[in-house]
């Protein structure tokens, strides 16, 4: 037998080794926010979540990365790069509508033991002199909707709505309602990174 048939399973295996690590390293790697703008149509987002005045910016101080939100499974990754091959993508992306449970599940862990808690936090809120409390602004008030999600008013990658999303209701009062900064950090807590979800 030649000495190139010895040394050929030992080269095979060597390869195997550099691309099983290979894998893994890029595995890793895809977990890290400019992997995500690899792809040019997500590179605002990742500004937006680096430094702006956005509330990404918060989750990114606490080291909340993409795919702490954004889980995405093998076909969910395989779709997207083939729409973003075929340019199937236009900026801006559709808004992503998380419900409250994706929300709570860092935010309970680790500032609020319940949303109870959350409303409990915020009901000395004052607008147009006038005590409203944003997280139950129609508790007790029969026939109105209060049960809303946290996307209503709070976005990551772009501005967020504060009082627009009660005008949308209330448009004979919107003159009269001072719209919120929206940054409002005397009332939120810090953003905390929970565990893996």
């Amino acid at each position: 037998m030649s000495r190139k048939w010895i040394a050929l399973p030992g080269v095979l295996a060597g390869l195997a080794l550099l691309a099983g690590v290979g894998a893994v390293g890029l595995w890793e790697y895809r977990k890290q926010p400019p992997f995500c703008a690899e792809c040019h149509i997500i590179q605002p987002y990742l500004e937006s979540w680096q430094g702006s005045d956005l509330e990404a910016r918060d989750h990114a101080a606490q080291g909340v990365a993409c795919l702490d939100c954004h889980q995405a499974t093998l076909e969910d990754v395989r779709h997207d790069l083939t729409a973003y091959l075929q340019g199937g993508f236009s900026v801006p992306l559709k808004e992503l509508k998380y419900p409250t449970e994706d929300c709570l599940g860092c935010h309970l862990e680790n500032e609020h033991t319940s949303y109870e808690e959350v409303i409990q936090r915020t009901q000395d809120y004052v607008i147009d002199g006038k005590m409203i409390n944003p997280h139950a602004p129609h508790v007790g008030v029969e026939g109105v909707e209060s049960d809303y999600e946290c996307y209503n008013c709070h976005k990551m990658h772009r501005e967020s709505t504060g009082l627009d999303f009660c005008h949308d209701c209330h448009q004979a009062h919107a003159r009269r309602l001072q719209p919120l900064p929206s940054r409002v950090s005397s009332v939120r807590g810090p953003v905390l990174r929970g565990g893996d979800r």
